[in-house]
């Protein structure tokens, strides 16, 4: 359940002029100045009837201290790291960026070290990621053509070796599947085949992915918001996976949030899960699409970055994943 609350004061408060100078895609500053209200942070998250207990940013900051800390995924992750510098303060960031040695690879990463902690923060780009070409009668898979997305070179050798270089990283892999049978729909790869195994590519995929970096590094994999319904929406509702639209695909994100948690259960992988899909989904007030008079932009899927909601993955993070790490 959310409230809208005065009474219980946001981690920050937005600017426009910070996001300005800290951002990963000056999107989201856009779409907060032309679409998204100004008190979207007084929105609280209330569970068991208290409001849910936020992100300590001293204590994170000394748990942190010398670690190093990866968001692995798409830009709902970007969103995520953008949120965190700002809970912690920093109004001026200028990120370090790493472009991969495969120009046909969708995998950025950009990164800022704090200096006083010496903390290193990193977000990796991760769309969609493939093990094989895959082959049935007539029909061939092959994710290397849909171009802009592919992330496969993630799983080389060199490329886990950086990931699993960090103590701790996030991962979070669902937005870019949703649609991936349209993108690679031709005569000899057509949508309804592609969609029907895409639960078996994704689980592969995975599996190498967190089978590889779980080994060295502790990892979580994060089950979190897809799009939804929010046109005309001003207030949160309760979430309901019958009622994911179909739009990109999004109400295909059940099947690969169930094939996420039956590899992590039969695999028996060393990760924690977290699940924060019910309370992000409620926020359906939180988009840049969101509310009467926003007939320009049909984003119901990331947040509006100067929002509660995205620092609610933070919050549930602090709450259940990293005050358990690395105690003596």
């Amino acid at each position: 359940m959310y409230s809208d609350s005065d009474e219980y004061p946001p981690p920050y408060t937005y600017s426009q002029q910070v996001c300005e100078d800290t951002y990963l895609n000056h999107g989201d500053c856009v779409k907060a100045a032309k679409y998204c209200p100004s008190d979207l942070m007084n929105w609280v998250y209330v569970k068991a009837r208290k409001p849910y207990p936020r992100l300590n940013a001293t204590g994170f900051l000394h748990k942190m201290k010398n670690k190093r800390i990866m968001f692995l995924g798409c830009s709902l992750m970007r969103q995520q790291i953008l949120a965190l510098m700002w809970t912690l303060g920093y109004d001026r960031i200028a990120w370090n960026e790493t472009e991969p040695e495969d120009e046909e690879c969708t995998t950025r990463r950009r990164c800022f070290t704090d200096e006083k902690y010496n903390i290193t923060f990193c977000h990796q780009f991760m769309g969609t990621i493939a093990t094989k070409v895959y082959y049935e009668g007539n029909y061939t898979l092959d994710h290397s053509l849909r171009g802009r997305g592919d992330s496969s070179c993630l799983l080389e050798d060199s490329n886990i070796a950086v990931i699993s270089s960090f103590d701790l990283v996030f991962v979070q892999s669902v937005a870019w599947w949703t649609n991936l049978g349209t993108h690679l729909d031709s005569p000899t790869s057509p949508k309804e085949w592609v969609d029907k195994l895409l639960p078996m590519v994704y689980y592969d995929a995975m599996k190498e992915l967190l089978t590889k970096i779980s080994v060295q590094t502790e990892t979580v994999f994060v089950l979190g918001q897809i799009g939804v319904d929010c046109k005309e929406k001003t207030l949160p509702e309760p979430f309901s996976i019958d009622r994911i639209p179909p739009d990109h695909g999004w109400d295909s994100a059940p099947k690969f949030w169930d094939t996420s948690l039956h590899l992590l259960l039969e695999e028996r992988l060393n990760i924690k899960v977290v699940d924060a899909r019910k309370p992000l989904m409620q926020s359906v007030h939180s988009h840049p699409a969101s509310g009467f008079a926003q007939p320009d932009t049909n984003d119901c899927l990331h947040f509006c970055i100067n929002s509660a909601s995205v620092n609610l993955y933070l919050d549930i993070y602090w709450n259940e994943v990293i005050p358990q790490l690395w105690i003596d």
